[in-house]
C-alpha cells in the first residue's frame, strides 16, 4: 500500500495505534535498528481491520438477535406457566427483593415512571441491559429447580456484545487463547463439542490428537465466534431472522475471502505467508458454513409450519417476474441499438469512425436503473488513438452489497464506506466526458440508461452524446460469432483473457475493441450490406 492510500485510510476509517495493534499476528525480528515484523505491510494490516469490521458488525447483529429471541422464549415460558404470579416470583428472586438497577435512557423513561417501581417481567425486558435480562432469565429455571439452557455460552455471548459495542477489535492477537475451564464458568469444552457438532465433525475421543480445526477452537476469537453462532442456532427460532442471519453469515465469508490469498497466501498452499492469521481465518470460515447449513435446514423446517408461509414466496415470484420483464426491456433496447448500428452501416458507415472518443463503464448492484445504483464510474479518453486521461470514482450505494456482485467486482462495502455520493461523482463525470462521441460495450442498452436515470434524479440534464456500441458493432460485423460479450471480444482480439469487472479497466479494454472493430468498419465496404 502507498503511503498516499495509507494516509488517506488513516484520516478516514481509523486510527495508527489501532491498525498497529493487528502486528501482534506477526512475527517480531530483532535488528540493528530495534525491530521488524516478518512479511508485513500496512496493507495487511488494513485488511485484518477491515475483516475485523466486518465480523464484528456480523456478532454485533447476532447477538441483538439472540437477546430478542430470549426476550420471546421467557415470554412463552411464562405464558405457558401454570403459576399465574410466576412472573412476579423471578422478579423478586433476581434481585432478592431490591429494585433493579435501571440507567437513564429518553426512549424507555416514560415507561420507567409509570411502573412506579412495581415491575413485571415483560416491562423490564425493555428496561434492562443484556446482562440482566439473562440474570433474569436464568433466575426462572432456578426457580424451576432445572439448569438453565446455554448458560455458559450467553455468559460467553454477552462479552462478545460488549466487546464489539465499545467497538474492540477481536482479531488483534489471534493467539490469545480462551480461558481454561472455571470453577463458575466452565464453557471452553461445551463450546468446542457444540462447535464440532454444528460442522459436522465428530470430536476427537480421549487420547486422541485434535485436529487443526479443534486446535483453533482453543483461541479467544474462534472459540468466542462459535459460541455466539451456537446459541443463535439454538435460541433464534424465527425463521425469517435466521434467514437474513444466513445472508449476513455469507456476506462475511466472501468479505474474509475477498483478498485473502493476496495478503495471506493461498489458502490452499502447506506454507502461507501468515499461518497464524490463515488458520484463524479458515476455522472463522469452517465454523459460518456449518452455521449455515444447519441454519437453512432449520429455516426449511421452521417454514413449513409458519402460519404466513415463507416470507421470500411472494417477493421471489415478484422479484422474478421483475427481472424477466426487465430483461425483455433490456433484449428490445439492444435490438434497438443493433438495428441503430446497422443502419449506421449501411447509410453512413463513417459516422461509426473516429479516432477521437471517450470509452466509459460502470458497475452497479444490479441491473435496474430503477432500483440499483451505481457504485463505479470509469472512462478513459482517446486522442488519435491514444489514450490521453482517465476517469475513476468509486461511489457509496449507501446499501449493502450482494455478495455476487462482491464476488464479480472485487469491490466491498468496506470500499465504499468513504467513497463519495453520486450526487458530487456524477456531475464530475458528466464533465470529464464533455461533448465526446461515447464508446462502449452495451453502452445504449445498459450503461447510458443508468446515467441517464440519476442524471434525472438528480435534476442535471442527461448527456445527449452521440455513442458507439461496441457489442452492437460486434454482432453486425461478426454475425457468425455465438458470444459478444466484452470478455469474447477481448479473447476472440487478443487482447487479455478475463474481463476485470472494473469501471476504468472494462472501458481501457473497450477502447481497445473499438480500435480493433474500427478498422473492421474501414476495411469493409459496409454500403453493400443487404441485411
Amino acid at each position: 500500500m502507498t503511503e498516499g492510500k495509507a494516509r488517506v485510510f488513516l484520516s478516514k476509517n481509523s486510527y495508527f495505534f489501532k491498525i498497529k495493534s493487528y502486528d501482534h499476528n506477526y512475527e517480531k525480528i530483532d535488528s540493528e535498528t530495534g525491530y521488524k515484523y516478518k512479511d508485513l505491510d500496512f496493507g495487511d494490516l488494513v485488511e485484518l481491520s477491515l475483516i475485523d469490521f466486518a465480523l464484528s458488525r456480523l456478532v454485533w447483529s447476532l447477538c441483538s438477535n439472540i437477546e430478542h429471541s430470549i426476550k420471546l422464549r421467557f415470554n412463552n415460558l411464562l405464558m405457558d406457566d401454570h403459576d399465574p404470579d410466576i412472573g412476579e416470583k423471578c422478579v423478586r428472586r433476581c434481585w432478592a427483593g431490591e429494585q433493579p438497577e435501571l440507567h437513564d435512557n429518553p426512549y424507555t423513561n416514560e415507561l420507567r415512571d409509570s411502573c412506579h417501581g412495581n415491575y413485571a417481567p415483560w416491562q423490564l425486558w425493555e428496561l434492562l441491559g443484556f446482562y440482566d435480562q439473562i440474570k433474569l432469565y436464568n433466575t426462572y429455571f432456578d426457580l424451576k429447580n432445572q439448569k438453565p439452557p446455554m448458560k455458559s455460552l450467553l455468559f460467553i455471548v454477552r462479552k462478545m456484545r460488549n466487546a464489539v459495542s465499545h467497538g474492540n477489535c477481536l482479531l488483534t492477537d489471534m493467539n490469545r487463547l480462551a480461558p481454561t475451564k472455571h470453577e463458575e464458568h466452565r464453557a471452553d469444552a461445551e463450546v468446542t463439542n457444540a462447535a464440532m457438532r454444528m460442522c459436522d465433525k465428530r470430536p476427537r475421543a480421549r487420547g486422541q490428537r485434535a485436529n487443526a480445526f479443534q486446535q483453533s477452537l482453543n483461541k479467544l476469537v474462534v472459540n468466542n465466534y462459535a459460541a455466539v453462532l451456537v446459541c443463535h442456532l439454538n435460541i433464534v427460532d424465527g425463521a425469517h431472522i435466521l434467514s437474513h442471519a444466513c445472508d449476513e453469515v455469507q456476506h462475511f465469508i466472501d468479505r474474509l475471502n475477498l483478498r485473502r490469498d493476496e495478503y495471506f497466501g493461498d489458502k490452499n498452499a502447506r506454507d502461507p505467508r501468515n499461518h497464524l492469521v490463515d488458520s484463524t481465518l479458515s476455522a472463522l470460515e469452517t465454523l459460518s458454513k456449518g452455521y449455515l447449513r444447519k441454519a437453512r435446514q432449520k429455516v426449511r423446517a421452521l417454514q413449513s409450519n409458519d402460519p404466513y408461509g415463507t416470507r421470500s414466496e411472494t417477493p421471489a415470484r415478484l422479484q422474478k417476474r421483475l427481472f424477466r420483464r426487465h430483461e425483455q426491456i433490456n433484449q428490445l433496447r439492444m435490438q434497438c441499438a443493433e438495428l441503430q448500428t446497422k443502419e449506421a452501416l449501411l447509410r453512413a458507415p463513417e459516422s461509426l469512425v473516429t479516432r477521437d472518443y471517450t470509452s466509459i463503464d460502470i458497475e452497479t448492484t444490479g441491473f435496474s436503473e430503477d432500483n440499483d445504483c451505481i457504485i463505479e464510474l470509469g472512462a478513459v479518453k482517446m486522442r488519435g488513438g491514444e489514450e490521453a486521461g482517465s476517469f475513476s470514482q468509486l461511489v457509496n450505494p449507501h446499501r449493502v452489497l450482494d455478495h455476487e456482485i462482491i464476488r464479480l467486482t472485487g469491490i466491498a462495502d468496506e470500499d465504499l464506506q468513504s467513497a463519495r455520493d453520486i450526487e458530487t461523482v456524477l456531475p464530475e463525470f458528466l464533465e470529464f466526458i464533455g461533448d465526446d462521441i461515447l464508446v462502449g460495450h452495451n453502452i445504449i442498452a445498459f450503461d447510458y440508461e443508468f446515467i441517464k436515470a440519476n442524471s434525472i434524479r438528480l435534476r442535471i440534464i442527461p448527456p445527449d452524446n452521440k455513442m458507439i456500441d461496441t457489442l452492437s458493432l460486434s454482432k453486425v460485423l461478426s454475425p457468425e460469432e455465438t458470444n459478444h460479450r466484452l470478455v469474447d471480444l477481448i479473447q476472440r482480439f487478443g487482447i487479455a483473457q478475463k474481463e476485470e469487472h472494473r469501471a476504468e479497466s472494462d472501458a481501457a479494454q473497450t477502447a481497445q475493441c473499438y480500435e480493433i472493430l474500427r478498422d473492421g468498419i474501414m476495411r469493409s465496404d459496409m454500403r453493400e450490406m443487404n441485411s
